[in-house]
Formats: structure tokens, C-alpha cells, sequence
């Protein structure tokens, strides 16, 4: 692919042109070069994707990818030095900071929607993933099914949280859709017996649970495979 006038929005499965669909020319690679720097936004949280280390650099694998995709910027536009400035965003607002050039790349997990395809643009696949639901160890809730009855907590204007209504609704599953803000709230909420369940990318849940001191468990099947 050319790196030309597109820079690369870092995503779950693909990277997304940190572009608007309707760009014209070469403005953000000509904004790199004028300023020197380069704008890197990121999710904390997101591990393994995007998080942020002990002294609160950023770090994962969507970073890491978004380093290297800044080194050959630097070498692209012949520049002796790039600086690199990150911005911390949310799940939220991370398409508006592309879409508005507050970032010039978005490094966590974004999944290719044809309405996102409105706003930006993307790239390649870099990573296939499903949709599962974590849960803790003494539950006995293995499968999509057995959540009849219980509520699932879910990050509110997500792919994992339209994918969930409507497999739920394909099921005829009576479950209550509790919607947050984030996954740390996600899993607050588990711990605290306030939902039955988590539901995100499978493995960002593996990344949550990686982290956290209590015993969690996800689901037997993923209620999605997530592929565009």
C-alpha cells in the first residue's frame, strides 16, 4: 500500500486511513512535516492493544505497529528527526480525533464499520477477532444461552455492543443490556456482582484478565467472529 497522503488509523482487525473519506491531497503528511511531530492518540486499558506502562508511556501492539508506521513517515518525507506526541483518548471520541486532526493515528482497537467508512478510511486486516463475554470463575455460565435472565455489561456505540443486541435478539434471549463507558468499568462491575458479564473482543478480555488479581473466565464460543 502507498503511504502517499494516507496515514494508517490502528484498529482491532485493520489499520483505518487516519483520513477523513472526503480528504483532498496531502495535508496531514504536509502538517507532519511542518511540525515536526507526529500525533499518535491511544486507549488506555486496551491491553493488549494499547495501555499505558508503569511510568504511563504507551505501549501494545497497536502502538507498536503506529511506531513503526511514524519511523517510515520520518524516512517517506526525508525528515532528520520526528517527534512523537501521544494523546490519550477514549473509546468515544477516538474517530472524532482522527476525523478533527487532533491525532494523526489512532493506535488501539477500532473495528471497520460501513458507517466508520463514512468518517475515515481503512486499511488492510492486522487482526480477526470475536466477541465473548467474561465472567467470573464460579459462574455457570459457559454459552450465549445462559445468560437468559442475567445482565451483560457493554461499552456503549460499539461493534461488540450492536453485534450483542442483535445476537441476543437472533436467540430470543431475554437478557438486560447494561452499557459503560469503558473496560475497566466493565470489569468493576463484574467484580462487584453488578452484571453477570462483560462483553468486549475476546482478547482484550484475555488482556483484562491478564491484569487483574480475581479469577475470570470467558465464554465457551464466541458470539461473533468479527471479520469485515
Amino acid at each position: 500500500m502507498r503511504m502517499n497522503d494516507k496515514l494508517f488509523l490502528c484498529c482491532t482487525l485493520m489499520f483505518a486511513l487516519a483520513l477523513p473519506a472526503a480528504a483532498q491531497g496531502g495535508g496531514t503528511l504536509e502538517r507532519i512535516r511542518h511540525k515536526g511531530v507526529i500525533t499518535l492518540g491511544y486507549i488506555d486499558g486496551a491491553a493488549p492493544f494499547s495501555t499505558a506502562g508503569a511510568n504511563r508511556e504507551p505501549q501494545g501492539y497497536s502502538v507498536d505497529l503506529c511506531r513503526e508506521i511514524a519511523s517510515g513517515i520520518r524516512e517517506q518525507l526525508k525528515l532528520p528527526k520526528l517527534d512523537t506526541r501521544w494523546v490519550a483518548l477514549t473509546i468515544q471520541n477516538r474517530l472524532e480525533a482522527v476525523r478533527t486532526a487532533r491525532v494523526d493515528l489512532e493506535c488501539s482497537t477500532t473495528t471497520r464499520t460501513l458507517s466508520r467508512q463514512a468518517e475515515v478510511d481503512f486499511s488492510l486486516i492486522t487482526f480477526v477477532d470475536g466477541g465473548s463475554i467474561l465472567t467470573t470463575s464460579a459462574s455457570s455460565t459457559r454459552r450465549l444461552l445462559d445468560f437468559g435472565g442475567k445482565r451483560i455489561a457493554v461499552i456503549s456505540g460499539t461493534t461488540t455492543e450492536k453485534v450483542l443486541r442483535e445476537s441476543l435478539a437472533e436467540r430470543s434471549i431475554k437478557a438486560e443490556v447494561v452499557t459503560v463507558k469503558s473496560r475497566p468499568q466493565g470489569l468493576k462491575l463484574v467484580e462487584g456482582s453488578k452484571v453477570d458479564g462483560f462483553a468486549a473482543d475476546r482478547t482484550t478480555l484475555i488482556g483484562l484478565m491478564s491484569a487483574s488479581q480475581r479469577s475470570f473466565s470467558l465464554l465457551d464460543e464466541d458470539f461473533s467472529i468479527r471479520l469485515p
